[in-house]
């Protein structure tokens, strides 16, 4: 499947990096906290600043959390997040790890949208890692929230060290996962350890958003590194 992604989506993680990001004219700017994980959430006065600060123009997305078997308290977090008017909260499907409680699981948030009508679409995310951390292939995400209020289906890594994506699923894995998402009506993220060598391939599996981090960040350092405006512009040239 020959294609390529539509939106470049850049994760800061405070306003400075926020204010980065926007002058870097990104598609989508995604509030992390990557102290706290993968898909770490932040303090919602910085997710509100930020939105603030971000022109219409732009989308905001943020992280919820790396989701864990306490349903009742991720419903809670994912509402105060959609409560501030982002367009994406993000969460990522670490626990439960049964089939049917993460089915269960993912009805409880859709209920959250429907119970209190904010317009931000969801977005779930499995992890190309799900064999070392022992959560859900996420080849199996397409079918696990078919019918259900989902917009957006990731695949990330869930421990960063380094590792990739496509150190954990080939090419034709991540193919075939965007072509069922998008034969199901769901878009597609990509994101994990993505660097430059990679990108033609991303291009060649055609999700529709890649998120980075890493590979924008001063050493590559996701946590201690700052949002590089330099990095972001020579990655925007490439993806074009």
């Amino acid at each position: 499947m020959e294609g390529c992604f539509t939106k470049l989506l850049v994760s800061p993680k405070n306003v400075e990096e926020a204010e980065t990001v926007i002058e870097s004219g990104v598609d989508i700017i995604d509030v992390k906290n990557p102290l706290e994980g993968s898909l770490g959430g932040q303090y919602p006065w910085i997710i509100r600043e930020v939105k603030k600060l971000t022109p219409p123009s732009m989308e905001v997305s943020a992280a919820v959390c790396d989701s864990l078997d306490k349903p009742g308290l991720i419903t809670q977090a994912l509402l105060g997040v959609l409560s501030l008017g982002v367009d994406y909260a993000k969460i990522g499907l670490y626990k439960p790890v049964s089939e049917q409680a993460i089915r269960e699981f993912l009805k409880m948030l859709c209920k959250v949208k429907k119970e209190f009508g904010f317009p931000g679409r969801i977005v779930t995310a499995g992890y190309s890692d799900w064999s070392r951390i022992g959560s859900v292939n996420p080849m199996r995400l397409p079918d696990l929230v078919e019918d259900l209020d989902v917009s957006v289906l990731m695949i990330d890594t869930f421990i960063k060290n380094g590792k990739s994506t496509f150190d954990f699923m080939s090419v034709e894995e991540l193919e075939e996962f965007t072509e069922k998402c998008k034969s199901k009506g769901f878009q597609t993220a990509l994101a994990g350890g993505v660097r430059l060598a990679h990108l033609r391939t991303v291009k060649k599996i055609g999700c529709d958003i890649l998120g980075v981090r890493s590979l924008v960040c001063e050493n590559g350092d996701r946590v201690n590194g700052k949002v590089s405006a330099d990095r972001i512009r020579v990655l925007k040239r490439m993806l074009d």
